[in-house]
């Protein structure tokens, strides 16, 4: 028998699966309803006009959609997605953008740019558990900022900053409905944290899959276009168009491409050229901008059926966050209370969610994570209902 578990390198012997996707195994059972998985509600892919693009594409430019492409990407879309930045105040051309295969390979591939064992990462606290993943592959040591409604407690970070021995590799973000929170960074938050990052030679990453998904208050100005200097972007369409489409992007300074496309073909070469020319013409075209606001008028008001539900079934004690938009509610429960242990009784309630410990290093049990977006509207009050009853049997 030959050990497997022996020849294993050292940065995967003691992972452990992403505790959403062993979750999502269990909630696929058609009567659990799930607030688990960050999944775009399907009713939101615009099938038909994927459908008329494939068709178009496949009859008239077969040869380039199903052949290999450049590492960069479809020179079209990246030129398409550099004019839009510069529409939002970003300094980009086709050079500064990368196309990748969902924005968790972007991650990735800046983390294996990056990262050597032990550097210092800083990120939020709760964080992205992708985010977390990624990092936590290839060895970084975690410095944590907690957060509060309008962003990262910046006096924690700065107070971090002043004692680290050794200079951190980067601060990650989510500043706009964040996964798992749903806060978003007010504009003062976003220029005092620029001015740290300045003061200090701060690295940014900003992870921004959720901004065109606003359906109250106003736009607030990526960081990228605040410091730009200090920000390497990520951005995706999973949210807006398709998350099978595994379409995103990494806009950051060219020499910063640069290594990331070299760091990308020991990858996977490139990306897909079918579906970067569909994503292409369905923005050419102003499909998808037609489409967003459609999205989030949705999602409106499966957060406020859920607000509301939350309102009449979960005892007194226990708080949420009020997104303007996104998909996520971040439950506060007492701090006695364990989201994780109570969990095995929410599905057998038939009724799922994320414990908050996912999303931290170290503690967060009292907290979980709820996505409005993916239920069924008559689905999202009795979810809620149930795990009302749930949480009253765990309250002293």
């Amino acid at each position: 028998m030959i050990p497997w578990k022996d020849l294993y390198s050292e940065r995967v012997r003691d992972i452990k699966a992403s505790d959403i996707r062993e979750l999502l195994k269990l909630t696929k059972r058609p009567e659990i309803i799930s607030f688990a998985g960050g999944l775009p509600n399907p009713k939101s892919f615009p099938v038909e006009d994927i459908y008329r693009i494939s068709q178009s594409i496949l009859l008239n430019n077969s040869d380039e959609a199903l052949q290999y492409t450049t590492t960069e990407g479809y020179i079209e879309l990246r030129k398409f997605l550099a004019t839009r930045e510069r529409n939002v105040g970003v300094d980009a051309t086709e050079e500064n953008i990368l196309i990748t295969s969902g924005s968790q390979q972007g991650l990735e591939l800046i983390t294996k740019a990056f990262i050597n064992p032990k550097d210092t990462v800083f990120i939020e606290e709760p964080s992205y558990l992708g985010g977390i993943s990624a990092f936590k592959l290839f060895q970084a040591s975690f410095k944590t900022i907690p957060l509060e409604n309008d962003g990262a407690r910046l006096d924690i970070l700065r107070e971090k900053l002043k004692k680290a021995k050794d200079r951190p590799k980067f601060f990650y973000i989510i500043p706009t409905f964040q996964n798992p929170s749903g806060i978003t960074y007010s504009m003062e938050k976003r220029k005092e944290l620029a001015e740290i990052a300045q003061e200090h030679d701060l690295i940014i990453i900003e992870d921004n899959p959720y901004a065109k998904l606003r359906f109250e208050g106003e736009n607030i100005r990526s960081f990228k276009a605040i410091a730009p200097d200090n920000t390497l972007y990520l951005s995706t369409f999973s949210k807006i168009l398709s998350p099978g489409f595994r379409m995103a992007w990494v806009c950051a300074p060219k020499e910063v491409i640069r290594k990331l496309v070299i760091v990308k073909q020991a990858t996977d070469l490139c990306s897909s050229s079918y579906i970067q020319m569909i994503t292409y013409q369905l923005l050419r075209r102003g499909l998808i901008d037609r489409h967003t606001p459609w999205i989030a008028e949705m999602y409106k008001e499966k957060r406020d059926i859920m607000l509301r539900a939350l309102e009449e079934h979960f005892p007194p004690g226990v708080t949420w966050t009020r997104p303007e938009g996104g998909m996520f509610i971040w439950i506060t429960l007492p701090e006695y209370m364990n989201a994780k242990l109570m969990l095995n009784d929410a599905l057998k309630q038939n009724v799922a969610y994320v414990h908050g410990g996912a999303f931290y290093i170290k503690g967060g049990y009292n907290h979980m994570r709820l996505t409005f977006a993916y239920m069924d509207n008559d689905k999202i009050e009795e979810g809620i209902k149930r795990l009302g009853s749930v949480i009253k049997t765990y309250m002293h």
